[in-house]
C-alpha cells in the first residue's frame, strides 16, 4: 500500500530541515511513501528565489510554494488547505513550530493523522522561546513526533509528548549524491578558498546566528596564533549575527585569516578543500553539515550537543570537545591540524560510519515504518 505525506515546513532559507527534506523524500519512494512538499515563506519574492525549488527539482521531489501572509497560523492553514480539495493526502508531517501550528488546523479539518520532526528549540531569541514554549503544547497534539537523535527525545520540548509516540530516527544521507556534488563543485570551491595555499584551511558551515558558535571558533583560531602558520579559516553561510562576527574577527587580528563565503547551495566541494572541519556549535539536533563531512571523509572538530556525540566518538571519528569552551575548542582545532596521519584515520572511520548507521535509507526506512503505524 502507498502512503502519501504532504510535508510542511516554514522556511527562510536552505538550512537543516530543508536538508532533510531533500535526503529524506527521495529515499522515502523507495519505501512506498509518495511525498510532496510545501514551504510556507512571508515574502512571495524570497519564496520565487528560495533554493529549495531548484534542489528539490533536481532530485524529484514535488515542491509547492505556499504564501504565508502573516504571523499567525490561521492564513498559512487557509493557503495549505487550497492544495488539498480533490487530492488525498494520509498524512501531514511538519518540521517547526510553525509548521506544527498550521498541520494541526489543517488536519483538523480534512482529518488526516500527523506527524511532526523535532529538529531542534534553538531558545535563540526572547521570540523564539515563547514559541518555543507554545510549540511544547503542540507536539504534544501530534499523532507521532520524531526526533532527529537519541538526546533529543529527552529534550524539555517534548516533555509533555507521550513516550510512546516518539520515535527516534537519526537525520541520514546519500553519500554516493554527495560525492557526484563534490566533484561538480571542488574547482569552484578551490577558487572561493584561494586554491594553492601555504597552510591549513578550517571550514565551518551555517547559519550566522549564537547557535552555532561561531564566535567561539574564532577566539578559538585567533588563540592558535601562530603556532599552526598560515592557518586560514572558511566561513558558509549568512543569518543576523554576520556583522558582529565580521567585526570580531577585525578585533582578533583575523581579516587575513578569515573568508566569509556567503549563503552557499552547495558546500560539498568546499568541505572537500578542507583540511578540518569544525562545528563548534552551542546546541544541535543532529548537524547535516558534520553528516556530510564525515560522508566525504573529512576530519571534524565538533562540540560534543545534541545528538554530534551518537555521530562522531571522541578518537574514533573525529575529536569531540565541549561546548562553548574555547580553549578546548582550540586544543582540539590543534591536536587534529598537528596529526596529518591521524586525521586520515578518524576521518575514515567517520566515512565508514556514516555510511553503515546514517544512511538516508535506513532514515527513510524508520520513517516510513511511524506512517505504517498510523495508516494501519
Amino acid at each position: 500500500m502507498t502512503i502519501s505525506v504532504l510535508h510542511l515546513r516554514s522556511s527562510g532559507g536552505l538550512y537543516g530541515p530543508e536538508r532533510h527534506l531533500l535526503e529524506l523524500v527521495p529515499a522515502l519512494r523507495e519505501c512506498g511513501v509518495a511525498s510532496e512538499v510545501a514551504l510556507l515563506g512571508r515574502s512571495g519574492a524570497a519564496l520565487a528565489r528560495h533554493p529549495f525549488f531548484a534542489e528539490a527539482a533536481a532530485r524529484g521531489v514535488r515542491a509547492h510554494r505556499v504564501a504565508d501572509p502573516g504571523r499567525w497560523p490561521g492564513a498559512a492553514a487557509e493557503a495549505v488547505s487550497r492544495l488539498l480539495p480533490g487530492r488525498s493526502f494520509d498524512l501531514l508531517h511538519a518540521h517547526d513550530f510553525k509548521a506544527n501550528a498550521v498541520a494541526l488546523r489543517v488536519a483538523s479539518r480534512h482529518r488526516c493523522r500527523t506527524v511532526a520532526t523535532f529538529h531542534l528549540h534553538t531558545h535563540g531569541t526572547a521570540r523564539l522561546r515563547c514559541y518555543e514554549l507554545v510549540d511544547r503544547w503542540q507536539l504534544a497534539q501530534f499523532d507521532a513526533v520524531i526526533a532527529v537523535a537519541r538526546a533529543l527525545a529527552d529534550d524539555p520540548g517534548l516533555s509533555l509528548v507521550a513516550p510512546s509516540r516518539i520515535a527516534v530516527v537519526p537525520n541520514g544521507i546519500d553519500p554516493a549524491r554527495l560525492e557526484e556534488a563534490a566533484a561538480r563543485e571542488r574547482e569552484e570551491a578551490e577558487s572561493l578558498v584561494g586554491g594553492e595555499r601555504a597552510g591549513p584551511l578550517v571550514v565551518a558551515v551555517g547559519r550566522l546566528a549564537r547557535q552555532k558558535g561561531f564566535d567561539l571558533l574564532l577566539r578559538a583560531v585567533a588563540h592558535l596564533g601562530e603556532d599552526v602558520p598560515g592557518l586560514r579559516l572558511a566561513v558558509a553561510g549568512d543569518g543576523p549575527d554576520g556583522p558582529q562576527l565580521a567585526r570580531l574577527a577585525c578585533e582578533l587580528g583575523l581579516e587575513r585569516r578569515v573568508r566569509w563565503l556567503g549563503s552557499r547551495t552547495g558546500i560539498a566541494g568546499l568541505l572537500v578543500a578542507a583540511d578540518l572541519v569544525a562545528v563548534p556549535s552551542r546546541s544541535e539536533g543532529l548537524p547535516y553539515v558534520l553528516l556530510e563531512a564525515l560522508a566525504l571523509g573529512r576530519p571534524v572538530v565538533a562540540a560534543a550537543v545534541g545528538g554530534v556525540p551518537e555521530l562522531v566518538r571522541d578518537g574514533v571519528e573525529g575529536w569531540v570537545v565541549p561546548p562553548g569552551d574555547e580553549p578546548a575548542l582550540a586544543a582540539g582545532l590543534a591536536a587534529a591540524l598537528a596529526a596529518p596521519a591521524e586525521r586520515l584515520r578518524r576521518a575514515a572511520a567517520g566515512r565508514d560510519r556514516v555510511r553503515s548507521s546514517f544512511h538516508a535509507r535506513g532514515m527513510a526506512e524508520r520513517t516510513a515504518a511511524v506512517y505504517r503505524r498510523l495508516a494501519a
